[in-house]
């Protein structure tokens, strides 16, 4: 009796799982994506030296083209 409500359940769950993805509906937008008021510079292959033996650090900076100072992002992975 109980392999058959665990059974009966698991299919309840299941059903319910695929109707509720079925809907087609998509989430909307959080935001619209658009340019920002000022051009950007960039500087390519920048190299930041290391200590002797250590590898250097090679940076791509993007600064906007408006009065600083501005926040600093740093991404590295690896």
């Amino acid at each position: 009796m109980q392999a058959f409500t665990m059974k009966r359940l698991a299919l309840t769950l299941g059903l319910i799982c695929l109707s509720a993805s079925a809907t087609g509906d998509e989430a909307p937008a959080a935001y619209k994506t658009a340019w920002g008021p000022h051009g950007v510079h960039v500087i390519e292959n920048h190299v930041l030296p290391a200590e002797p033996g250590q590898r250097n650090l090679r940076a791509r900076i993007a600064y906007p083209d408006a009065e600083g100072p501005f926040p600093l992002v740093v991404y590295s992975h690896g």
